[in-house]
């Protein structure tokens, strides 16, 4: 702890900034439409060892209870290890067996420095046990290099407004004994992410490069995509609501067998094909949220809670508790002899004021396609396409995109008393639709789709995503596809979470989203109650199950609630994980 305070404004600058979203702000969730649209939006998830995986573009942004916790997994880590003696912290992977044990085992450099780095080890216990309760001796079981992960992390800072993060994860040992004999990996290679980021007046300036990338999306499906480079800039959150970002991207993908049978290229049932795509992206949003109501006795200055729609980066609230705690206690110091003041003090003085929010934003997305080439595993090109301009004036701009998302956030409650005195509920509606170019046909066939034709739905001026896989043989579920194609499909989901004070600082939560298809009203028919043709309207997605997270969490003392300790698990995607969240 001592290096840690001698590290002054070179300890905060040492780590990697992650965003930071209050709870109770509502637009700052609901503005995350712009990532989660043009990239795809990053949502914690014990997957992985860095606890943080990314979602397929164009899907709606993670639940709250999955959204970035603010401190880095390794961060997390290393505080448990050190300060409550935790020898390794679990969570719960379905597809890795079961529980696991994470442990940061090594750190190079330190936290007051300008470059640090940490390497993680995972222990598969459930998988170990289960394979010993099989037959297979505890030496073999404890021996087993599938049994074992290793991630290496490293954050840097350049200068004050230039830092870098790279991470190298092998998903089972076997890879780093591959590596390290210097044979070939095969088909299990490793994952490889890093990113540089520039900051410059009112805008960011980031590079990344991704390899053998997972991409998540609604349906529980893992997306491999072997290569994503991309540069692009931001504009910095202003106060008129209006944000962009634009840039250059490289993306490859691999074909589903399903795809390789149908292009003729599938002698070999393991044989892939890759489509290599080099666009142009702008994305444009403008947000807006209003509060309906808030007690006029209990308004607080929006400074005091960081301000509505505000995030903070994890420089500003993790130097350290005694900070956060500081920044906290004279709200509620009795010896300010502020007559306003309650006589038992909130548990969190971000959550001690109810109110009703709404929020919204809307946006356009616009790609150009410059190169397409389909190559084969062995690297060869079989087919490639340029953009030639000229065939129309808007055929420059081959695919576009309009989304939109609106919500409502509500609180009930100070969070003062021990029991039920804090319940919140917030909607939200996120949709999103491609636009019909001036040459459909044209714009489909160049990121490896067929060109459909006789589309007959009101709302689609391209056909959904699950009746592209049903029509044209994507089998759903299968790892793989094209990762362009999601930017062609239309999708509409509904989002809920509730939240609800035990007793102390205990609360319940539960976060649930399910697609929905949205469809043009038809005509009024007497015999038709309003019901029905709401109904009708609006239903639920056949093709995919709702997707669920049970949680609790309780707010740390002498923190003031900017800090709390959380515990959630997912039945749809199989996983649960403790972790501290700020805010």
């Amino acid at each position: 702890r001592g290096a840690e305070r001698g590290g002054g404004r070179g300890t905060t600058q040492a780590w990697e900034a992650m965003t930071v979203i209050p709870e109770k702000h509502l637009l700052s969730r609901v503005g995350n439409a712009l990532e989660a649209q043009s990239r795809g939006q990053h949502e914690t998830s014990p997957s992985n060892l860095g606890a943080i995986t990314r979602r397929m573009p164009c899907e709606p942004s993670p639940m709250p209870q999955r959204i970035p916790s603010g401190l880095s997994r390794p961060e997390q880590l290393l505080f448990l290890q050190k300060y409550l003696e935790f020898p390794f912290v679990p969570s719960f992977v379905g597809r890795c067996g079961g529980i696991v044990l994470d442990r940061v085992v090594h750190t190079l450099g330190s936290r007051g420095s300008r470059w640090w780095a940490t390497i993680t080890a995972r222990l598969r216990a459930q998988k170990t046990w289960v394979q010993h309760r099989s037959g297979w001796s505890r030496r073999n079981a404890l021996t087993d290099p599938k049994n074992y992960a290793l991630s290496v992390c490293s954050n840097g800072r350049l200068s004050r407004s230039l830092s870098t993060h790279a991470n190298i994860e092998f998903d089972d040992f076997t890879q780093f004994l591959s590596l390290a004999g210097g044979n070939e990996l095969g088909l299990n290679p490793i994952r490889v992410h890093a990113h540089v980021k520039q900051q410059i007046p009112h805008h960011q300036l980031m590079a990344e490069v991704s390899l053998n990338g997972r991409y998540e999306n609604c349906d529980s499906r893992t997306i491999e995509v072997p290569r994503a480079v991309s540069v692009h800039l931001s504009s910095s959150k202003s106060q008129s609501g209006f944000r962009y970002q634009g840039g250059l991207f490289e993306v490859m993908s691999a074909e589903t067998k399903a795809e390789s049978s149908r292009s003729g290229n599938a002698q070999d049932p393991l044989l892939k094909n890759f489509l290599v795509s080099k666009f142009l992206q702008f994305v444009g949003t403008f947000e807006k949220e209003v509060c309906l109501w808030k007690p006029k006795q209990e308004s607080q200055t929006k400074s005091q809670s960081g301000g509505s729609g505000s995030s903070l980066s994890n420089f500003d609230v993790s130097r350290g508790w005694e900070k956060s705690y500081d920044y906290i206690k004279p709200k509620y110091n009795g010896k300010h002899g502020d007559s306003s003041i309650k006589k038992r003090s909130s548990y969190s003085s971000l959550l001690d004021t109810p109110y009703l929010n709404i929020g919204g934003v809307v946006g356009v997305l616009a790609q150009a396609d410059l190169h397409s080439e389909l190559r084969g595993q062995d690297g060869n090109v079989l087919n490639h396409q340029e953009l030639a301009p000229g065939a129309g004036e808007d055929d420059f701009w081959t695919t576009k995109r309009i989304f939109a998302s609106t919500g409502i956030n509500m609180q009930f409650g100070n969070f003062s008393r021990r029991f039920l005195d804090f319940t919140s509920l917030s909607l939200k509606l996120d949709s999103g639709i491609p636009v019909q170019t001036l040459f459909p046909e044209k714009s489909l066939s160049q990121h490896g789709m067929p060109a459909r034709t006789n589309i007959e739905h009101p709302l689609r001026p391209f056909a959904s995503a699950e009746t592209t896989a049903s029509t044209n043989g994507f089998p759903s579920g299968q790892h793989g596809g094209n990762f362009l194609a999601t930017y062609h499909q239309e999708r509409h989901a509904l989002t809920a979470s509730f939240a609800q004070q035990l007793f102390g600082p205990v609360r319940v939560r539960v976060d649930g989203r399910c697609n929905i298809e949205l469809n043009r009203p038809a005509k009024k028919d007497p015999g038709v109650s309003t019901l029905e043709q709401l109904g009708s309207t609006v239903r639920l997605s056949q093709n995919s199950q709702p997707e669920l997270v049970y949680g609790v969490d309780i707010a740390l003392p002498h923190l003031g609630g900017a800090a709390r300790l959380a515990l959630w698990y997912s039945p749809t995607q199989r996983e649960g994980l403790g972790e501290i969240r700020l805010l």
